[in-house]
C-alpha cells in the first residue's frame, strides 16, 4: 500500500491544481491513525506540507495529531495543536473552527498532565480549556457532551489526582478504544 501510495505522490505535483490537496493529506493521516503507523504519518505530512506546499487545515491537523494521540505520543500531538492555533486559527471566526480538534487536544492535555503531574502542564491543560469553551458552543451535542466530561475530569485530577487511574482520563472514545493508552494499565497520576 505504501508504494501505491508514493507512486501517486510522484505523479501530484503535475496534477490538476483543482485537486484539493489537504483532503487527500487529511485522508491518509486518517489512514496512518488506522494502522497506528506515526512514522508513515510523519514522513507524509513533510511531503505535503515542506515539498508540495500544501497548507494543511484544522481538519489535516486533528487528523494527524490523531495519530500521534492513538501511539501515545501525546506532547507531538499537543505540539501540533498549538502549531494549528497559530498557523490556521489566527483570527478566524469561532463559527468556522473544527470543534472536534478541541476536545482531541485537551483530551491529550489530560493525559500528559496525569502522567507528569506537572504545574506547567496544569497551567497549560487549564488555558487551553479556557480559550475553547467560548467555541465549544459550536460543538456537535456529543462533542459537547464529551467536552463536558473532560472538563469534570480535568477538575478532578487538579483537585485530587491520586483518586484518577489512567483509564479514568481516557475519555474521547477513540483514545479510550484504540488508543495503545488503553494497554498501558492502571497506571497512577504523576507516573512519569
Amino acid at each position: 500500500l505504501h508504494d501505491d501510495v508514493d507512486a501517486i505522490l510522484q505523479e501530484l505535483p503535475s496534477v490538476n491544481e483543482g485537486l484539493n490537496k489537504t483532503i487527500f493529506l487529511s485522508a491518509l493521516m486518517n489512514a496512518a491513525a488506522q494502522t497506528k503507523s506515526w512514522r508513515r504519518a510523519d514522513a507524509l505530512w513533510f511531503r505535503f506540507v515542506n515539498e508540495l506546499r500544501v497548507k494543511p487545515n484544522s481538519i489535516c491537523y486533528g487528523a494527524y495529531a490523531k495519530v500521534h494521540i492513538l501511539c501515545g505520543n501525546l506532547h507531538t500531538a499537543a505540539t501540533l495543536f498549538d502549531e494549528m492555533f497559530t498557523s490556521v486559527w489566527n483570527g478566524e471566526p469561532a463559527t468556522n473552527r473544527n470543534t472536534k480538534v478541541l476536545v482531541d487536544h485537551v483530551q491529550a492535555l489530560i493525559v500528559i498532565y496525569h502522567s507528569s503531574l506537572s504545574v506547567l502542564h496544569m497551567e497549560k491543560l487549564k488555558l487551553v480549556i479556557d480559550r475553547a469553551n467560548p467555541w465549544m458552543t459550536h460543538a456537535s451535542h456529543h462533542e459537547q457532551q464529551t467536552w463536558k466530561r473532560l472538563n469534570v475530569v480535568a477538575e478532578k485530577l487538579v483537585v485530587d489526582p491520586a483518586a484518577l487511574t489512567l483509564p479514568d482520563v481516557l475519555l474521547e472514545w477513540k483514545v479510550a478504544t484504540q488508543s495503545v493508552m488503553k494497554s498501558w494499565g492502571r497506571q497512577r497520576a504523576g507516573c512519569n
